[in-house]
C-alpha cells in the first residue's frame, strides 16, 4: 500500500501544492473512492454533506433490519398460554431463567404437579467395538478345497486351540442388551443387582460426582399397551412421594429400547438378604422392632398422606440404606384409594352373589382394571385372591405387613408352599404355625393382622398403638 505521508513526486507538485491546504468543501462535487485501492486518506475534518450521507445510509439500515425483524416475528406462531407452565413470581439470584411454580399446571385439561421429573431421550454409549455378527475365521473356509480359499484363510482371525475364536466382541444384534461399562447420560451402568418381571436393576454411578445410584431398566420390546399404562401410573406415584423411608427417584431416561430410572442406592441390599445372613450378621429384636417401627411409617405416609396403597409389600421390596435404615421400593403394583360407601340394603337384595352381606365397605373399593392381580402370593390378602379385580383398600397391606413381621422373627414365611393351590387354601382359611417362642404381645400383633375378615384385621392406626411397638 502507498504512504501518502510522505512528500510526493516533482511532476506531482503542482496538484499537490495546489490541494494542499485546501477544505474539501471547495471540491465539494470532486469524490474520489480510494478505499477500495486500499488507500486511507485523512483529512482535517469531514465534510458537512459527507456527514449527511453517512448519516442517511445509518437511517436506511435500520430500516432495513426492522423490517427484516417485523418479517421474521410475524412467520413464527405464538405459544398458547394453555401449554406454558406458570412462572415463579421471582426469578433464581444465581440463574436467569425462569422456574415452575411449586403449584401445579393444566396442560390439555391434565393437571400435572410441579414435582414431575421429566424424561430425557438419551443414547448408550458403548466404549468396546463391535464387529460384524457373523465372525469370520480360518473354518470358514473348509469346506472349500482350493489355492484361493487357502489364501483367504491367511486373512481369518486367529481361533484359540478349543476352537473358540480369539478377541471375540459383541455383534451388533445385541447392541440393545446393556453391558456393564455402557454410558447413558451422566451415568455408567455396572453389574445386575436385581431382576423384576419386565426389568432389571443394575449398579451404577454418577460421573459428574462420583454417586453410587441403582437404574431400574425396563424394556420397550416386552411391553404392551397395558405395560405401558402400569409404567406411567408406576411414575406417576413414585415421582409424588416424598419420605425419608422411600426410594428415591432421581432421573427418568429413554431410548428407542427401554427406559431407564435413576434412583437411590442402598448398600445394604434387601431385608431378605439381610435375614438370611442371620448365622453370620444376626440382628436382635430391638433392631427388629425399628426397622419394623419404620415400615410402618413409611406405609402411614402412603395410606393418609397420599392416598397410596402400595399392594407389593414383601421382604424384597425392603432395601437397607448405608445406616442400615429401611428404603421401601417397587411400586409398579401401587394403585390410589378409592373412596366409597357401604353396599346399602337394596342394592344387596338385588345382587346377592355378588356383595356378600359380611363384606366391609373397603372390600368393595377397587380399580376398573381388568388386568390379573399381580404380586407375590405368599404375602397376597386372602381378599384380594377371591377378587378378581385389584382391591384398594389399605387393609391388603396390613396383612402384608403381617406376614412381613412373621418372617422377621420365624426366619420363614406363615404360607410357604411350593404348590400354588395348596397355598391359596391355606391363605383363605388363615392356617399358620405360631412359633413358641414368639412373645405374647408379638403372637396378638400378628394374629391381627393375618385376620382374614378384613372388618375384623387390625388397621394400620392400630398395629403403630399396638402395646408390642411402645
Amino acid at each position: 500500500m502507498h504512504n501518502y505521508s510522505t512528500p510526493p513526486k516533482e511532476y506531482n507538485d503542482y496538484y499537490y501544492n495546489h490541494f494542499k491546504g485546501k477544505k474539501i468543501d471547495d471540491a465539494a462535487d470532486l469524490h474520489i473512492d480510494t478505499l477500495s485501492l486500499g488507500i486511507n486518506l485523512h483529512h482535517d475534518q469531514p465534510s458537512q454533506k459527507r456527514q449527511d450521507q453517512c448519516h442517511d445510509h445509518q437511517q436506511r439500515q435500520q430500516q432495513q433490519q426492522q423490517q427484516q425483524q417485523q418479517q421474521q416475528s410475524s412467520n413464527v406462531s405464538p405459544i398458547p398460554v394453555s401449554c406454558e407452565p406458570p412462572l415463579s413470581p421471582a426469578g433464581s439470584p444465581s440463574s436467569s431463567t425462569s422456574s415452575l411454580s411449586p403449584t401445579t399446571y393444566k396442560e390439555n385439561g391434565l393437571t400435572i404437579p410441579s414435582t414431575r421429573i421429566a424424561r430425557n431421550k438419551s443414547i448408550i454409549t458403548r466404549k468396546s467395538s463391535v464387529s460384524s455378527p457373523t465372525q469370520v475365521t480360518s473354518e470358514s473356509w473348509e469346506h472349500l478345497k482350493s489355492p484361493a480359499a487357502s489364501f483367504l484363510a491367511s486373512f481369518a482371525s486367529p481361533t484359540s486351540p478349543n476352537g473358540a475364536t480369539m478377541n471375540h466382541r459383541t455383534s451388533l444384534s445385541t447392541f440393545d442388551e446393556e453391558q456393564q461399562g455402557d454410558e447413558i447420560d451422566d451415568y455408567v451402568m455396572n453389574e445386575i443387582i436385581g431382576y423384576g418381571g419386565f426389568s432389571t436393576v443394575r449398579k451404577g454411578y454418577c460421573i459428574s460426582n462420583g454417586q453410587t445410584v441403582a437404574i431400574k431398566i425396563i424394556k420397550k420390546k416386552a411391553q404392551g399397551h397395558s405395560c405401558d399404562m402400569a409404567l406411567e401410573r408406576e411414575l406417576e406415584i413414585w415421582e409424588n412421594l416424598d419420605h425419608q423411608n422411600v426410594v428415591r427417584i432421581q432421573k427418568v431416561l429413554e431410548t428407542d429400547y427401554a427406559t431407564y430410572i435413576i434412583c437411590d442406592y442402598c448398600a445394604n441390599g434387601s431385608l431378605l438378604q439381610r435375614l438370611l445372613s442371620q448365622p453370620s450378621q444376626p440382628l436382635d429384636d430391638q433392631e427388629k422392632k425399628r426397622l419394623f417401627s419404620q415400615l410402618c411409617n413409611v406405609l402411614d405416609h402412603l395410606h393418609r398422606k397420599c392416598n397410596v396403597v402400595h399392594k407389593d409389600i414383601k421382604l424384597d421390596n425392603i432395601l437397607l440404606d448405608d445406616d442400615m435404615n429401611i428404603k421401601l421400593c417397587d411400586f409398579g403394583l401401587a394403585v390410589y384409594q378409592r373412596h366409597s360407601v357401604a353396599p346399602t340394603h337394596l342394592t344387596k337384595v338385588a345382587h346377592p352373589n355378588n356383595i356378600p352381606p359380611s363384606s366391609p365397605p373397603c372390600d368393595t373399593n377397587s380399580t376398573t382394571s381388568s388386568t390379573a392381580v399381580g404380586g407375590s402370593l405368599a404375602y397376597c390378602a386372602p381378599e384380594q385372591i377371591k377378587a378378581s379385580h385389584v382391591l384398594t383398600c389399605p387393609k391388603t397391606d396390613v396383612w402384608s405387613l403381617g406376614v412381613v413381621l412373621y418372617a422377621m422373627f420365624a426366619g420363614r414365611l406363615p404360607f410357604d408352599d411350593d404348590y400354588d393351590v395348596r397355598l391359596r387354601q391355606s391363605i383363605l382359611a388363615g392356617q399358620y404355625d405360631m412359633p413358641a417362642s414368639f412373645s405374647p404381645e408379638l403372637a396378638d400383633l400378628i394374629s391381627h393382622c393375618l385376620e382374614t375378615d378384613p372388618a375384623a384385621r387390625y388397621s394400620l392406626e392400630d398395629v403403630m398403638n399396638h402395646p408390642w411397638l411402645k
